[in-house]
């Protein structure tokens, strides 16, 4: 279990009981998941916002956790802009999730949803997420027995990968994703080859 700061507890007091123990659920999930797989978290009560949200630090050395950028970047070794960016990213905290409570449920939200949705996830978590417009979604959950753990954890992971990614490189991850999508619903659509003999 992970120790909960003053400002986290008062805000988690706020709220019912069985709202509160869901979204400690949740935040073990969260922390659990991330610092295991990806990078320390940092978590904060943003009063502002009345949230709980979570930064990721880059790793010593950065690691492209979206294999086909690394190509990219290889071929921008000699570029010494593409070299302080990426050096400038490695010393950031990089926001990539939320926790917001209300009485009867726990919004937990993805700054980067936008490129989750377009992204081929191994549990299916794309499918989940919500939100009109802009680059943030939304999962909201009002009881324990909705949550499907590996599902979450895997979009907290991606998640915190992608906010370790320069926001330079979003838009194209976006379009490879999208494209790569789209090139896989036709497929769906028109049926393999051996399905069209």
């Amino acid at each position: 279990m992970f120790p909960v700061s003053l400002e986290i507890q008062t805000y988690l007091d706020d709220y019912p009981t069985k709202v509160a123990f869901l979204a400690q659920q949740i935040r073990e999930l969260l922390l659990d998941a991330v610092n295991e797989k990806v990078a320390p978290v940092y978590e904060k009560y943003r009063q502002g916002w009345d949230l709980i949200g979570y930064s990721v630090s880059n790793k010593e050395e950065i690691l492209n956790p979206l294999g086909w950028i690394a190509g990219r970047l290889d071929q921008q070794k000699n570029d010494p802009f593409a070299e302080q960016a990426m050096a400038a990213n490695a010393k950031e905290k990089h926001y990539f999730a939320f926790l917001q409570l209300a009485e009867d449920s726990v919004t937990v939200g993805f700054e980067y949803g936008y490129l989750l949705q377009v992204m081929p996830l191994r549990y299916g978590g794309e499918s989940l997420l919500s939100g009109d417009t802009g680059q943030v979604k939304t999962i909201v959950f009002r009881k324990k027995g909705e949550l499907k753990k590996r599902m979450l954890a895997e979009l907290f992971v991606k998640g915190a990968e992608l906010a370790q990614v320069p926001k330079s490189k979003h838009t194209d991850l976006y379009h490879h994703y999208s494209t790569n999508s789209q090139e896989e619903s036709q497929e769906d659509e028109n049926g393999s080859i051996d399905d069209r003999e």
